[in-house]
């Protein structure tokens, strides 16, 4: 008998050292942790994260997007609340001889006519020598958000930003870094289709759709989290500046119920995915298929906590691959072909070609109209097209403006399973951008009159870049 409890003595002490010497176990740690580990040859990642508030005090420099009666009067200014800080976020990823800066902020979008881009290119580039390409500015696009048009507070805000990056260098440490994919249904369609196949504001259960759940993991040698990164695509409009309230809406909200579960001081950031046509299906009572912005914080957090959930659910049940490998940056222009005209169904000129049946000889002619005889646009829009890639496999790729799902889905799919990252509102923003099979359809995603060409120029130069990026690596 003495021998017996020796030998499962033995055992016990050597297979459950935590237990016997009281550490914790990694399913008692916080969210997300791994074992400890030592840098070895392939660790040549160092990763660093940090957070900043980026709310001023009051009167609130709002953005009005999504509101047709914004408050105006002193009464409804003064009675704005906050009901969760609008932040600011940063992930730093270095491999000894080039970064990558992720900014994640809760604001509408980066606009293009102030400057506001190009002011952070260059004092990143001035204080700590980033590239254009080295920097991916990503807008959660929260509808409550700050107005990047009000000079005072556009200064605040980019100062804000700049210092934080200097803070989160300071902090780079050895790291290691983890991709898995999961599932949220948080997301529906918001194109809804009349009888003669235009668009209609309506959820569209049958729409198109992107339900995958991208996370990046970054741990540090004690096997804690230093960040989680989450990119999903959808339009953060559970509320509006209707309910007089300002935050950051579902990404904020859910982030923060991360870090609450992370041992440490880890950050959880948001990176919004191609959502301009989808968004949380906050329905009109008695109406399921018609959008409202009801239910005011109490919604934004029962949103905001199912989304959490999903994600939770994926960092604890999923498997996780290493990403691992040099990190190579890209930034390039493609020129989106505009058309002659917008997609109307009674449009003057194209009598002949008017009703859903005829859409396509419309658009044939239009575009025909749009091209000199050697084929070339006339007219374009300037896009850029962010690309970063770690290893030979992971790849982030970046778009302007509010870039529709069917941009994204095409984007996955055409690399094949590879770990991939995709975002709209990244860069200075140039708006709406349609899949071609939405363009016939016309509406408010497609608006701006681009060529059903628009998206193959646009996918074609995505996937010229990634190529040259797995050159690089290999």
């Amino acid at each position: 008998m003495a021998l017996r409890m020796l030998v499962l003595f033995i055992i016990f002490s050597l297979f459950i050292p935590g237990i016997i010497y009281g550490q914790a176990s990694e399913a008692d740690r916080g969210l997300g942790s791994v074992a400890s580990w030592t840098p070895g040859p392939g660790d040549q990642l160092r990763i660093a994260a940090g957070e900043t508030d980026i709310t001023p005090g009051w009167p609130y420099p709002y953005s009005r997007a999504g509101v047709d009666d914004p408050p105006e009067t002193k009464e409804e200014l003064e009675a704005i609340r906050t009901y969760a800080p609008w932040r600011m976020k940063v992930l730093v990823i270095d491999d000894g001889n080039n970064s990558v800066v992720f900014l994640s902020a809760d604001i509408l979008n980066w606009r293009k006519s102030n400057g506001t881009v190009d002011e952070f290119r260059i004092r990143l580039h001035d204080q700590y020598g980033f590239e254009p390409d080295q920097i991916i500015l990503n807008a959660t696009h929260t509808h409550t958000g700050p107005d990047l048009g009000v000079d005072e507070y556009r200064e605040y805000f980019i100062k804000s930003g700049v210092d934080l990056v200097g803070k989160v260098l300071k902090k780079l440490e050895p790291a290691r870094l983890y991709f898995t994919r999961g599932r949220s249904e948080l997301s529906i369609n918001r194109r809804g289709l009349t009888r003669e196949g235009f668009f209609i504001r309506r959820f569209n259960p049958y729409g198109s759709v992107d339900h995958e759940l991208i996370l990046l993991k970054a741990v540090n040698t004690d096997g804690n989290p230093i960040a989680f990164v989450t990119n999903y695509a959808c339009h953060p409009t559970i509320i509006s500046w209707r309910g007089l309230q300002i935050g950051g809406d579902y990404p904020n909200m859910a982030m923060h119920i991360l870090e609450e579960q992370m041992d440490g001081d880890g950050i959880a950031l948001f990176l919004q995915g191609t959502a301009g046509d989808a968004k949380v299906p906050n329905r009109r009572p008695g109406y399921p298929h018609r959008q409202a912005y009801l239910g005011g914080v109490p919604r934004v957090m029962m949103f905001s906590n199912i989304f959490a959930g999903d994600i939770i659910r994926t960092i604890e049940e999923n498997d996780w691959e290493r990403i691992e490998g040099k990190i190579t940056t890209k930034l390039d222009l493609v020129n989106l072909p505009l058309m002659a005209g917008t997609i109307d169904p009674d449009g003057e000129g194209y009598e002949p070609f008017t009703g859903p049946e005829r859409r396509m000889v419309r658009m044939a002619k239009m575009m025909l109209e749009a091209m000199d005889e050697e084929g070339n646009y006339y007219e374009t829009r300037e896009c850029e097209v962010y690309v970063a890639e770690i290893g030979p496999d992971f790849v982030f790729v970046g778009l302007n403006g509010e870039q529709n799902i069917p941009i994204g889905l095409r984007i996955k799919g055409q690399l094949l399973g590879r770990p991939v990252m995709v975002c709209g509102y990244t860069g200075p923003s140039i708006g709406y951008f349609p899949g071609y099979s939405q363009i016939p359809e016309a509406g408010y995603e497609a608006q701006t009159p681009y060529s059903p060409e628009a998206e193959d120029f646009l996918i074609k130069k995505v996937m010229e870049m990634i190529s040259q990026g797995r050159e690089d690596n290999n």
